[in-house]
């Protein structure tokens, strides 16, 4: 790994590809999930279904114009699964985020409240995921 992590706490998993960066600020603990992924998006899309397929190549007509990177070639993603957590009873704010290499932004893709408590016992009640219910941003 190279430079600092800043305020962050580096945690390595060996025999996986995560590395966790984790930090006490104030009253929050903030922990962000890093996995590095490489695609080839002009690779053959052997795992998609034919809906998938069909749905893909829709799509990649309508984006004709957009510049993708050449025939070959791929690209680096960086997947960022943010928490933060407060004291108390209070909603863990998560947030999926994604950096492609060459990009200038970070893209949030999904941002919600979740409730302490497993999948099991959200099931029959509304104490799961949370869409966030705030204003739009970019």
């Amino acid at each position: 790994m190279k430079g600092s992590a800043g305020p962050f706490e580096v945690e390595d998993k060996p025999g996986t590809e995560e590395i966790m960066l984790k930090r006490t600020f104030g009253k929050e603990e903030i922990s962000v999930a890093c996995i590095v992924e490489t695609r080839y998006p002009d690779a053959p899309e052997e795992s998609m279904s034919e809906d998938e397929k069909d749905e893909n190549d829709e799509e990649s007509q309508e984006d004709e114009n957009e510049e993708t990177p050449s025939q070959g070639e791929s690209e680096q993603v960086l997947h960022l699964n943010v928490t933060i957590k407060k004291e108390g009873q209070v909603p863990t704010l998560e947030m999926e985020c994604v950096f492609t290499r060459g990009d200038t932004e970070v893209a949030i893709e999904s941002i919600a409240f979740v409730t302490d408590g497993s999948a099991e016992e959200t099931k029959d009640d509304d104490s799961g995921p949370q869409p966030y219910q705030g204003p739009p941003f970019e």
